[in-house]
């Protein structure tokens, strides 16, 4: 018998002798496992248990899926309850910040109402009186430092009816909100009408008269002088033209307990002072509101244009060094717009103080493209005009000058002022005794001592020495520019000794600065002091680096002496200061030319040609050039 036919026999002994498993599902498997066929009993308990396996499953992928929608319904509700949550927050927060000037309808009799001036359109008039006296002052001051601020807008509340979201939104205003609110009413009597307003919670003002709109008016000042009194002296000043009362409201604000309204003050009065040309005061008012804050900015930017009235330049430097560090900083107490100027402005005054002309006049073209402010639009290209003619580009000067004049508000006094300066720089310095234009150049109004320094020199070139030291008459001693103006009127008349005590008073008052050095050494070296000279124009290139003039004076102290290559470089530093200016381009082509750089040496005075030059200047080059040709 075969091997496998024995062994099968075994297997089925073996089984017999081991116990029988009586569960269906079991029998099954073992039957399926031994290549046996299932009993229908066991397929059937198979069929059973893989539906009742299918259900499970399917109910299993259903119990995920219910997780899953379950787990969105609750983060949608989560997500509801935070929107609304966070929307009733912003609600309130928004409430909260409310600011502004809300007024109210104002109560009035039927008679009026019945002629169409309801309590809407009352309160209308009287905002637009208040909306059109906060567009004139264009104030420094940041609206956010105003105990009532209106900054975020004026309205007329009109009234809701029923309960409503407008309403819920006005009482929490009223209610949390930072917002001013005026009220009032007007009453028939038996004269006329009397307009009672209040605002806030401070008492009313009554005012009466025969017509509403006269007494519009002197509610709007009441609402405003009560509201933002420093405000209201601006307007007081520059649109109501009443400077007596705007310094009177200064003053009372001085002696405020409020300590942003003292310095406020007197930022007032030390910028009226200063427009004024009073510099002793403007100086006064300035320092005493800087013993309350030292870094108050526009406090210091007042003792700069006091300083600058009186000529204190030395004081001036030191003050604009102080200053500039200063503005680096954010001052939330002072409008961007404000700040933004005045950052500008005293970087100029550095530039100028170190005769660096080509920095402020990019400076001043700048602040001719910023948003308005002050006037600086109008005001910036005449100084941009005057710092281009101090880099001997009297062409610029001029076009910068005439396109001030075509702009929307021309300065008659800066445009007067700097085409006398232009037609000195052309050579023509008698066009300063025409009458008609001395007159308007010299019209009372802020700048007008700096104005009266610049200009007497000029008198004094065009032979009218009285009426140039008459300009200067009653000046400070410590005045340095009118040490130098004087040094300068004292040249043209012939009394170098004169000239010489102004130009040493001016240089010991302004050791840090180059103008009164550098003028002192042109002096000297027209009457032949070469050694003087040169030690003067050296000192003036030490504070003014940037400046061409003392180095092209230092080279024609050299050329005098026959140092045509050391000459040469100097006047080559030089047109990198000036790259316009010329009579530097006449003299650098002469050096050129004894260093026999013909070549050069006539491009250099092509270069010139087209430049501007006095008479004078002219002649000489055309001397230089023919003998270098011929």
């Amino acid at each position: 018998m075969p091997d496998g036919d024995a062994g099968a026999r075994v297997r089925r002994r073996r089984a017999s002798k081991a116990p029988r498993n009586s569960d269906p599902v079991d029998i099954a498997l073992e039957a399926a496992a031994s290549g046996e066929s299932p009993s229908a009993a066991a397929m059937e308990v198979l069929r059973a248990n893989a539906a009742l396996l299918r259900q499970q499953v399917t109910l299993a992928r259903n119990e995920v899926f219910r997780n899953r929608i379950r787990a969105v319904r609750d983060g949608a509700l989560a997500a509801l309850v935070v929107a609304v949550v966070a929307g009733a927050g912003g609600f309130l927060w928004k409430a909260r910040a409310a600011e502004g000037l809300v007024v109210e309808p104002i109560r009035v009799p039927k008679a009026l109402a019945d002629q169409g001036l309801d309590g809407v359109a009352v309160s209308s008039r009287l905002l637009d009186r208040l909306s059109a006296m906060q567009a004139a002052t264009d104030s420094s001051r940041a609206p956010s430092t105003f105990n009532d601020d209106w900054s975020q807008g004026l309205a007329v509340e009109v009234p809701q009816t029923g309960v409503s979201v407008g309403e819920l939104w006005t009482f929490l205003k009223r209610t949390i909100g930072h917002e001013t609110r005026l009220t009032g009413e007007v009453v028939q009597t038996a004269s006329g009408l009397a307009l009672t307003t209040r605002l806030g919670a401070t008492p009313g003002v009554t005012l009466t008269g025969s017509e509403l709109d006269p007494l519009l008016d002197q509610a709007a000042q009441a609402v405003f002088r009560g509201a933002q009194p420093y405000r209201y002296s601006v307007w007081l000043r520059r649109v109501a033209r009443k400077p007596g009362e705007a310094d009177a409201l200064l003053l009372e604000l001085a002696e405020s307990p409020d300590k942003m309204e003292r310095l406020w003050a007197m930022v007032g009065l030390s910028t009226e002072a200063a427009v004024q040309n009073r510099g002793e005061a403007a100086e006064a008012y300035a320092r005493e509101g800087l013993r309350f804050d030292q870094t108050f900015e526009k406090l210091r930017w007042n003792l700069k244009d006091a300083l600058e009235v009186m000529g204190r330049d030395e004081e001036l430097l030191k003050e604009a060094r102080v200053l500039q560090p200063i503005l680096r900083r954010r001052d939330p107490r002072v409008t961007d717009a404000s700040q933004a100027l005045v950052r500008r402005s005293t970087d100029a005054v550095l530039a100028h103080l170190a005769a660096d002309y080509q920095t402020a006049a990019g400076i001043y073209e700048a602040m001719s493209r910023m948003p308005e402010y002050s006037g600086n639009a109008a005001f910036a290209p005449y100084d941009q005009s005057e710092a281009l003619l101090k880099l001997h580009d009297v062409t610029a000067a001029d076009q910068v000058r005439l396109a001030a004049d075509r702009s929307a508000r021309p300065d008659v006094q800066g445009s007067a002022y700097l085409r006398l300066l232009i037609e000195d720089a052309r050579g023509n310095p008698a066009a300063a005794r025409d009458p008609a234009t001395l007159a308007a150049a010299l019209t009372p109004g802020f700048g007008l001592p700096m104005r009266r320094r610049e200009l007497a020199p000029v008198l004094a070139r065009a032979g009218d020495v009285e009426s140039a030291e008459a300009l200067l008459a009653g000046s400070r001693a410590d005045c340095i520019p009118c040490a130098v103006a004087r040094a300068e009127i004292a040249v043209s008349a012939g009394r170098p000794a004169n000239a010489d005590r102004w130009f040493a008073q001016a240089v010991h008052l302004g050791p840090s600065l180059p103008t009164a050095a550098e003028r002192w050494a042109e002096a000297k070296l027209a009457r032949g002091d070469l050694d003087g000279a040169l030690t003067l124009f050296r000192q003036a290139q030490k504070t003014g680096p940037r400046w061409a003039d003392p180095l092209k004076g230092e080279g024609d102290v050299l050329a005098r002496r026959g140092d045509w290559g050391g000459a040469a470089r100097l006047y080559a530093k030089a047109a990198e200061r000036a790259p316009r200016w010329g009579a530097l381009y006449v003299a650098w082509g002469q050096a050129l030319a004894k260093l026999g750089k013909t070549d050069e040496a006539q491009a250099t005075w092509r270069a010139a040609a087209g430049m501007d030059l006095t008479p004078a200047e002219q002649a000489k080059l055309a001397t230089a050039s023919t003998n270098r040709t011929n």
